[in-house]
Formats: C-alpha cells, sequence, structure tokens
C-alpha cells in the first residue's frame, strides 16, 4: 500500500444503486456490500425506496437506506447523498449505475473532503462520445471497475486511461446452487406444467432487448420441428414481455415456451433445465450464466461482450454468433441428443465458477482495487 493510502484510508465506502428493478447489477452490489461489512469494513448502501434491492436487502438483515432517486429529484437526492456521506466521514462513493454515477459525482462535488471516486461498469456497449460523456467519464479522478475485459475495452475505447481501469469478474454465491431443495422444485414444475422427465430448455434473464430472448424463441420455432417435445422455460421479468409473448403466439409455441416473469427460486427453476441458453445480444458478463454453471447446467450462449470470458468452447460450453436463430437452434439440437457431451461440459463449467467467479473472489477483488487508490 502507498504512503498516501496509508494516510487516507478508503472506508467508509458509500455505495449508491439507482437501479428500480432486478438484476445481475443488484445482486453483485448486495454480495459487496454483505461480504464487505463481514470483512469488518464500514460499508453503507444507498438504493432506492421501496426498490427490489431494497427489498431484499431488508429481508436478508442487511442495512441499506433508502431515498427517493427519480431524476425529477435529482437536487434532493444528491443532498441527502451528501449529507449521509458526511455523516458517516465517508472516504470512497463506489457507484454502480450509470445514475448512480451522475449522482455521486454531483455529491462529491459538494463535500468539504476529497473522497475517492469508484464507478462499477457492467455493460459492454460504447456511448457516443459527445461533451456531456467526456466530462461524465474523463478528467475526473475516478477508478473504474470493469466486469470484463470486453468491458474494459470499451472503456478505453471511451477514453479512460488504462491505468484507471481494473477488471473484477463478478461473483456468484456458487453454494446456494448446489443446495436444491428438491421438494420445492418439484412444486415448482407442477406449477408451471412441466411434465416431469421432460427435456427443459431454459433461460434466465431481464425481459429486455438486448437479452435476445427473442432470438431464443425463433430458434425453438426451428427446435421443436425436430425435437417437438422440448420445453423452453424463460425465467424473468421486464418491458420486453408483451412482445415476446406476441412473438410465441406468432410462432405457435404457446405449448412450448414458458414465461415465468420474475422469480426468486431461481435455483429450484435452474435444477429442472437440462440445458440452459443466454442468447444475449450483448452482454458485460452473464452473472446467470454463472449461476448456471455453478448449478451443473450445460450452457450454449452468445460469442457477444464478455461471455467468452466465461464460456470457453469447446471446454465449458458452446458459443454462437449472437442474434442469429438457426445456428442457436442447430447447437440446442445437437447438444440435448449427446448426454455425455453434457455431462463433460457441465463437471468443467461447474469447476471454472466455483475457483474464478466466487462472490469470495469478487469482494476481494473489489478490495484490491479500493487499497490501491491514491
Amino acid at each position: 500500500m502507498s504512503t498516501s493510502a496509508q494516510q487516507k484510508p478508503f472506508y467508509p465506502v458509500l455505495h449508491i444503486d439507482t437501479g428500480e428493478g432486478w438484476g445481475g447489477g443488484q445482486q453483485q452490489v448486495l454480495y459487496l456490500h454483505r461480504g464487505l461489512l463481514e470483512r469488518d469494513v464500514p460499508s453503507l448502501l444507498v438504493c432506492p425506496q421501496g426498490s427490489p434491492l431494497a427489498q431484499t436487502a431488508d429481508s436478508e438483515s442487511i442495512p441499506a437506506v433508502q431515498m427517493p432517486m427519480k431524476r425529477a429529484l435529482s437536487l434532493l437526492t444528491v443532498a441527502k447523498i451528501t449529507k449521509l456521506a458526511r455523516r458517516h466521514r465517508v472516504n470512497t462513493l463506489h457507484m454502480h449505475t450509470s445514475y448512480a454515477h451522475s449522482l455521486g459525482l454531483r455529491a462529491a462535488r459538494q463535500l468539504k473532503t476529497e473522497v475517492h471516486k469508484v464507478v462499477s461498469r457492467r455493460v459492454a456497449f460504447t456511448r457516443k462520445s459527445n461533451p456531456f460523456t467526456k466530462r461524465k467519464y474523463l478528467g475526473r479522478e475516478i477508478h473504474y471497475i470493469a466486469i470484463s475485459g470486453a468491458v474494459k475495452e470499451k472503456l478505453i475505447q471511451l477514453g479512460v486511461p488504462q491505468k484507471d481501469i481494473s477488471i473484477v469478474y463478478s461473483g456468484i454465491d456458487v453454494d446456494r446452487f448446489s443446495r436444491i431443495d428438491s421438494a420445492r422444485a418439484k412444486q415448482v414444475a407442477e406449477e408451471l406444467h412441466i411434465t416431469p422427465g421432460s427435456f427443459v430448455v431454459g433461460s434466465v434473464g431481464s425481459l429486455v432487448p438486448c437479452k435476445g430472448h427473442a432470438v431464443l424463441i425463433e430458434a425453438f420455432a426451428d427446435v421443436v420441428k425436430v425435437l417437438p417435445d422440448l420445453t423452453c422455460l424463460i425465467v424473468g421479468g421486464g418491458p420486453d414481455r408483451t412482445r415476446l409473448e406476441s412473438l410465441v403466439r406468432r410462432r405457435g409455441l404457446e405449448k412450448t415456451v414458458i414465461l415465468t416473469g420474475h422469480r426468486k427460486d431461481v435455483p429450484e427453476l435452474l435444477s429442472l433445465m437440462g440445458l440452459f441458453v443466454m442468447p444475449s445480444l450483448d452482454e458485460g458478463l452473464g452473472t446467470a450464466l454463472l449461476e448456471a454453471m455453478a448449478a451443473g447446467k450445460p450452457v450454449i450462449a452468445s460469442e457477444a461482450g464478455g461471455i467468452p470470458e466465461v464460456v470457453r468452447d469447446p471446454q465449458t460450453g458452446v458459443l454462437v454468433p449472437p442474434g442469429q436463430p438457426w445456428p442457436l437452434a442447430e447447437a440446442v439440437i445437437s447438444l440435448s441428443r449427446d448426454p455425455a457431451r453434457m455431462s463433460a461440459l457441465a463437471t468443467e463449467a461447474r469447476r471454472q465458477v466455483r475457483e474464478q467467479f466466487s462472490c469470495e473472489s469478487m469482494v476481494e477483488g473489489t478490495l484490491r482495487v479500493y487499497r490501491s487508490l491514491p
């Protein structure tokens, strides 16, 4: 640790997450906040009032400060964050969403003392370079945590110096997906009218266009022509649900494709799947993919964003071109007919996740970043 880092500790840390829904990013924030507290690192979490993150934190007895985070109330939110940071003498502001990035920078300007500014970047798309993005992303002594090498490259393309970027892979609670409530899994299957013993191809993720669920549905229209007994299970909620339901009807897949909506029993749902698919058009890394691999599921995923850093074809899964239904359909048909290969892929994938993508590794990696801050 440098002398300056010793003179100015990185804690307490104030995390800001503005997500109104529940996704992989919110789960990572909760894992990190909890992990820091377990390591006796002073950590505070600010999130939207009544949000799924706030509710989950409350249900798990993890402290969180709820406040209104509507853009129309941004001045009030910044004032509340600033007051909280002053009261707890915060040394690091860790911003976990794009809007949190904006709020955190404004709060930092209002504090009388300098604070470390850390931004987690979880998406691999590039923002257009303009005066606004340059002002937000560059020249403000911000350190970025990229969740994959693909995300780091996008930040570099935006103009962020390499020295200001660290890669810390997302992590998951590996054991949670190894401990399955068999009775609950059976009950879930009955609720969803899944025939016992049927082969289920599943996907988990927010229903937004970039997750590529429409591609999976289109692919399944071809899959069932060859393997009519397969079932497709799409787990997650979001604004794209109505469009996807319409697509299911147009393709005549009402008895084959099941959209479950948002669910909290993901481990049990994963246990029902014989094959997991992540058809994303773009993806920072893909925590749902990590969860499926931890659950011992063979995976097929798009060769997009940071996914190839998780799925190493042909050792731990199969990669297909993003946005193309037919190659995905071919992969599903081929792999579902090859139980030995599925078993080998699942075994190697589970080992890789346990070694490289645990939430403990993510927390320790983040701590290393904090400790390196000048």
